[in-house]
């Protein structure tokens, strides 16, 4: 499928993730209202170790108990779980508690083939040498272009033009501090 914007090209038959299983506090716990933690979580059945794992919430659990969705990597059969109360009360987690699903992301997941458009560099290193001005004695390269274009920018090039924007004087003020 080509995107009509940009002409990046995304496959289709995207890679799927396959294995769900449960994730149940360790030791038990309270939260204060709004508080956040981290809580490691047993992971029920055979999840080899190093794998790397979506975190989520379980729909139909405590409402007030929110989980943060992320990406972990699993540690004998030890997952980390960012939980939140959401509530205005404090909330008890007992050991044993199933609060998040976990799911095994394949390796092929970071391994997409992404194809490579003509006059862009892939390298996010091109990226950050150029800001950091390291990419000027490197001549004719990408990373050479960008650290000349910094070079020879001025001060009011970098201005934010508000002509058509919505925001009132005092936003507009504040902005331009920044």
């Amino acid at each position: 499928m080509t995107l009509k914007g940009t002409g990046d090209v995304i496959p289709l038959g995207a890679t799927r993730v396959e294995e769900t299983y449960a994730a149940s506090v360790k030791s038990p716990m309270r939260l204060e209202p709004g508080c956040q933690a981290l809580v490691h979580s047993s992971v029920r059945g055979t999840v080899r170790t190093h794998s790397v794992v979506l975190v989520e919430g379980v729909p139909g659990s405590d409402e007030s108990l929110r989980i943060a969705r992320a990406l972990y990597t699993v540690a004998d059969e030890t997952v980390l779980v960012e939980v939140y109360n959401a509530s205005t009360e404090e909330i008890e987690i007992k050991a044993g508690t199933y609060v998040a699903a976990v799911t095994i992301v394949p390796k092929s997941a970071f391994t997409a083939n992404v194809p490579r458009r003509d006059g862009t560099s892939r390298d996010i290193n091109a990226v950050l040498s150029a800001i950091n001005g390291n990419a000027s004695a490197k001549v004719g390269t990408v990373e050479a272009e960008m650290a000349g274009a910094m070079d020879n920018a001025g001060e009011n090039d970098f201005e934010v033009d508000f002509q058509d924007s919505s925001l009132g004087a005092e936003q507009r003020r504040l902005l331009r501090r920044c």
